[in-house]
């Protein structure tokens, strides 16, 4: 893993500790934070006697990745697709772009 997303897990975590009460009083460790392997879009994973399918759904970063689950009819998302939030909208969360984000969506789609 990249260094910068290391630290941003590493300030996310301490806001997040400091805004809910918590003093994170142990030696924070940003290599903790390690790809275990290496997966890519058509993949599948066994996990527990149930395949995982890994999808690509670029928008968010280029190296954003969903998961299918055809035994549980389930699809596992990132950010990317979006978010439902209270007032019924979905609000897409793209940095790379608008057509990367309407493809991940389609891609996503076609597995429902």
């Amino acid at each position: 893993m990249k260094d910068t997303p290391r630290r941003v897990f590493r300030e996310l975590s301490i806001v997040a500790a400091e805004e809910n009460g918590v003093r994170l009083d142990f030696g924070y460790d940003d290599n903790v934070f390690k790809a275990d392997i290496v997966v890519k879009e058509g993949a599948i994973i066994t996990l527990g006697g149930v395949s995982i399918e890994v999808l690509e759904t670029h928008g968010h970063t280029r190296d954003s990745l969903s998961y299918f689950v055809p035994e549980l009819d389930l699809l596992i998302l990132n950010e990317t697709p979006g978010g439902l939030m209270l007032d019924g909208y979905l609000y897409p969360c793209y940095l790379t772009s608008y057509f990367d984000t309407i493809n991940s969506i389609e891609k996503c789609r076609q597995k429902l």
